[in-house]
């Protein structure tokens, strides 16, 4: 699925005949909560003596190919949105470790309207979620890898994991600095199944995000 989304970004780029280069950093929160990541939480707090603090916020890059035209803009653009939590416990006496992460990947593709400085439109984001753990001995812990923690993710006939779209409001501040704020929903939720089991873990990661971004075409 990672190639085919390269693919998909170095494709689309290369018919963009006026792009430029955009880079930034977001930051933002996932509405609803993770609630399977906070129940695995709450679960280590109250029987393993844990100390995890849950909150709702993300951050990560974003890098883009985006053209502007006189009223409006394309972008095509790849992001990560994760955030990592860590805690000792106590296991049969002894000190261990747990680090939960949840890492989205998506491939962007949106458009809009600009109007005195402003700008409104919206897109398509095809997305990867991962919720991955890694434990160990506190010793043994930095030697860990990561891990599938609620199995791996049902996916359709080979399709990202998360479809959906997303509302975007942008406020440019020069030709160069853009600051956008977008609400992405997905089509359905997100599921995994562990193996060997029938449970299933459902997570629906729509978000708000807040990106400083950079058009490096522009310079």
């Amino acid at each position: 699925m990672k190639r085919i989304l390269l693919f998909c970004f170095i494709l689309v780029s290369f018919f963009i005949t006026k792009a430029g280069f955009v880079i930034g950093y977001q930051g933002g929160m996932y509405t609803p909560a993770m609630a399977n990541t906070q129940s695995t939480m709450y679960y280590y707090n109250h029987v393993y003596q844990a100390h995890f603090h849950y909150n709702n916020f993300f951050k990560g890059i974003f890098i883009g190919v985006r053209t502007d035209a006189k009223n409006g803009w394309f972008n095509v653009a790849w992001n990560k949105k994760q955030n990592i939590f860590s805690s000792d416990y106590i296991y049969k006496n002894e000190l261990w470790k747990l680090s939960i992460r949840t890492k989205m990947n998506e491939l962007v593709i949106d458009g809009g309207f600009t109007y005195k400085g402003w700008g409104i439109g919206g897109g398509l984001d095809l997305a990867n979620l991962n919720v991955q753990t890694r434990r160990g001995k506190m010793a043994e812990f930095e030697a860990s890898k990561w891990g599938n923690e609620y199995g791996a993710p049902i996916k359709l006939f080979g399709l990202p994991d998360y479809p959906g779209f997303s509302f975007i409001l942008e406020r440019h501040f020069s030709k160069f600095l853009i600051l956008r704020m977008y609400y992405q929903f997905g089509i359905g939720n997100v599921s995994f199944a562990n193996d060997g089991s029938l449970t299933f873990y459902d997570f629906k990661p729509n978000n708000v995000t807040l990106a400083l971004l950079i058009n490096l075409g522009k310079f």
